[in-house]
């Protein structure tokens, strides 16, 4: 909030700041790396690294508003992580093999991607839109997340999309090129 900054002190201790009288308190300990949820009620971080290589690392959720830390990963990628608004945050987990995992954080429950499969929109509570790993690559499928299935919803080389409350927009031409192509609307539950 306006009130607080937190911060990481010499001691890998993340520290929160009161602004209106100075006091410091300590929210976690052994911590390098960190970020704060648009809400602020989440801060998930990472411990410092061991060395110079990026390595996995255990990855550490408070919910400040509870009290209660959550071991979210024991072996996750610190520059992968994100919250998505303050309904979940997604991990780029190497779990043996390296894939992404989204995290509930109403209900702390995680739902592990196939290697391949990357996170690209919520569509709604349960469903998401997903792509070839790599950001914006096709197939784009829509996910049920409680049971795995998938449904193709586009597979075109060089695409340019868009996402909406309802539907995958496509321009069916190269990402970026100036050039004009067919713009394709595909809805979610079917229909024009």
């Amino acid at each position: 909030g306006d009130d607080e900054v937190l911060a990481v002190d010499l001691d890998d201790a993340l520290v929160r700041v009161d602004l209106s009288d100075g006091s410091v308190s300590v929210l976690a300990v052994d911590v390098g790396r960190f970020q704060v949820s648009p809400s602020g009620r989440y801060v998930q971080w990472f411990p410092p690294p061991a060395g110079d290589a990026v390595e996995a690392a255990p990855v550490y959720l408070l919910d400040r508003e509870t009290g209660v830390t959550h071991l979210l990963a024991e072996a996750a990628l610190d520059r992968s992580w994100g919250f998505v608004r303050d309904d979940h945050t997604i991990l780029d987990v190497v779990d043996p093999e390296r894939h992404e995992r989204l995290v509930s954080l109403r209900t702390f429950t995680a739902v592990d991607l196939p290697p391949d499969r990357t996170l690209v929109a919520r569509v709604d509570e349960g469903r998401w839109i997903t792509s070839s790993s790599g950001w914006f690559f096709s197939p784009f499928q829509l996910r049920d997340l409680a049971s795995g299935a998938e449904t193709t919803l586009l597979d075109a080389d060089g695409v340019d999309v868009r996402i909406d409350d309802e539907a995958l927009n496509a321009l069916l031409v190269p990402f970026n090129s100036p050039a004009t192509g067919e713009l394709q609307r595909i809805p979610y539950d079917g229909g024009p």
